[in-house]
């Protein structure tokens, strides 16, 4: 937003463009130059922390008090800035292809300030480059957050996408979310994909995803276009959960919680009651099965002792109880039973939560086992 730093990256990009050419570089290769990878600002630090005074920038000055002017503060100066790095970038290589990246705007990040919709109407980038990643939202939100909802006159393409391992436990769910991603992507408007990431992150890392090559290549063998080749189309993946997507009751649901939460295989969401204990949450396996178990994972704030007891029927019989779990329990833990001996002929599996201090939810109920 201020002169210095405009003519610092023109610096940056000449210097950058004038050392590759002189090594010789094969900028033929390059797809494209990206000016930023994720490009924010933060809404707690200056300008956008200021309600009142002028601030001048490259483009004029502005009212920070009126939020349509510290709007157009940020988004005049980003197109100036554009602009100008673009023009330094084609001196040295003219027919490059010039972006920008943008993160999810605050719907993801709300520190952070995105304002991406002037940018497509008014920027001179060569196409533009959005990430988004699947988990607590649909990307349909994401597309109304970018303004990007029936816009067409630049290519957009998805820089980044990718199944986190802390939403999505298993392997196959992961391939299963990016999968359905790509396809939704596809069919918003999104004219390229690009995953992140390819090799595994290490475990240290919180929000590493699933990469390519973890476990001898799934990722890359089942979404390389020799086995898909039409990336719009989700591929199949078979689940070994039974409750996966299988018909879910409550004693009680939140609008925004519902009970078919519990069963997507989506860590990021949950069932959520909206009442204290007793609570319980019933699935409808669609036909007779051996149990062999059952996994619960704990949605509860704030952490505390709790209990809950698992039941299970066949079609036409009686609830009966198989186990209870007792002991304190936190957000993101795993309750699992295993019993001695598989269960025959189950239909429908309850769980019921006598005492939490919590409101009663559970993000993900799943049963094991095979049909009869």
């Amino acid at each position: 937003l201020t002169p210095g730093a405009v003519n610092a990256t023109r610096r940056y990009w000449r210097d950058l463009l004038q050392g590759l050419q002189a090594r010789q570089a094969a900028l033929e290769m390059v797809f494209g130059w990206q000016l930023v990878n994720e490009q924010w600002l933060f809404q707690d630090q200056p300008p956008l922390s200021l309600s009142e005074g002028v601030v001048e920038s490259t483009t004029g000055r502005y009212d920070m008090s009126d939020p349509a002017q510290k709007q157009a503060l940020v988004a005049d100066g980003l197109v100036h800035y554009i602009a100008e790095v673009k023009a330094e970038i084609r001196q040295h290589d003219p027919t490059a292809l010039v972006t920008m990246g943008f993160f999810a705007p605050e719907i993801a990040a709300p520190g952070w300030y995105v304002d991406t919709a002037p940018l497509l109407a008014n920027a001179d980038l060569d196409f533009f480059d959005f990430h988004a990643y699947p988990g607590d939202r649909p990307l349909t939100d994401y597309i109304d957050a970018f303004g990007m909802a029936g816009y067409r006159e630049k290519p957009i393409i998805l820089g980044e996408y990718g199944a986190f391992r802390h939403v999505y436990g298993e392997l196959s769910t992961a391939a299963r979310a990016v999968g359905q991603w790509q396809a939704d992507a596809c069919g918003a408007g999104f004219a390229g994909l690009l995953y992140w990431t390819y090799y595994p992150a290490g475990a240290n890392i919180g929000d590493r995803t699933w990469g390519f090559t973890d476990e001898d290549n799934y990722l890359l063998e089942l979404l390389a276009p020799s086995n898909l080749p039409d990336p719009c189309l989700a591929p199949e993946i078979a689940s070994a959960n039974l409750a996966y997507q299988k018909p879910v009751t409550s004693s009680a649901a939140l609008t925004e919680e519902p009970a078919a939460n519990a069963v997507d295989e989506n860590n990021a969401t949950q069932w959520g009651s909206g009442a204290d204990a007793p609570q319980w949450l019933e699935v409808d396996l669609g036909g007779a099965h051996t149990i062999t178990e059952i996994r619960l994972l704990v949605g509860q704030w704030p952490a505390g002792d709790t209990s809950h007891r698992l039941l299970v029927r066949s079609a036409g019989g009686d609830f009966v109880e198989i186990h209870r779990f007792t002991s304190f329990t936190t957000e993101g833990d795993w309750l699992v039973f295993v019993p001695t001996e598989p269960i025959p002929a189950i239909q429908y599996v309850r769980v019921e939560t006598l005492s939490s201090p919590s409101w009663v939810a559970w993000k993900e109920l799943q049963v094991f086992g095979h049909s009869e």
